[in-house]
């Protein structure tokens, strides 16, 4: 099976030219069987990604006599906190399978069906998809036979006015290591940035 990486770039918004924003490259997802793919490696990662951070919570909570909670260093955590949370609203009993499936859906169903609405998509490395339309370009097209990102060195440092985490991205893309996305120096940052480069193979 052969994947198609694009690199894209945004530069306008509403037909207005704009400094132009950096993509990287992304897998293109034109099939069902790419998608298939793409959700057996990325998806699958988040899934237990999000399941070890509740399962780890739960058992340390059983030794606290304060419960923690919030505060998750995985997105996938957070997006299953509030699916749990919702439900909780809604009076409606559930387990950690109950709320793993429900995420599942929630990362492949829309995917799907913008791929059989004929729209272009593109899948980063780390389940975020990225539609493609106006006033987007693609640069250059690497094709491989194995869902392998393409990466540069470029890293970008961003950190919140007044805040005490910093973020760091690679070609536009957010870096995520082992769930953590925030990190507590600038120089931690650089370095998982670089881990995150050499873990997608600088090709």
């Amino acid at each position: 099976m052969r994947f198609q990486f694009d690199k894209i770039q945004m530069i306008s918004v509403n037909g207005n030219p704009i400094i132009p924003i950096n993509y990287g490259y992304q897998l293109k997802l034109d099939s069902k069987k790419t998608l298939d793919a793409y959700h057996g490696m990325v998806h699958r990662k988040l899934l237990i990604e999000g399941k070890d951070a509740h399962l780890t919570r739960i058992v340390t909570n059983l030794k606290r006599e304060y419960p923690i909670r919030g505060h998750w260093t995985s997105r996938s955590a957070v997006a299953m906190d509030g699916i749990i949370s919702m439900k909780a609203l809604l009076g409606i009993e559930s387990t950690l399978l109950d709320v793993l499936l429900e995420y599942e859906m929630m990362l492949y169903k829309p995917k799907l069906e913008a791929i059989e609405g004929n729209h272009i998509l593109y899948g980063t490395i780390d389940g975020v998809a990225i539609p493609f339309g106006e006033g987007m370009i693609v640069l250059k097209t690497i094709y491989r036979e194995t869902l392998d990102w393409p990466a540069s060195d470029l890293i970008k440092i961003t950190k919140w006015p007044y805040g005490v985490h910093y973020w760091a991205k690679v070609d536009g893309e957010d870096v995520v290591i082992n769930g953590k996305y925030k990190f507590n120096t600038e120089a931690e940052a650089k370095r998982n940035a670089k881990i995150f480069i050499e873990r997608r193979g600088n090709k």
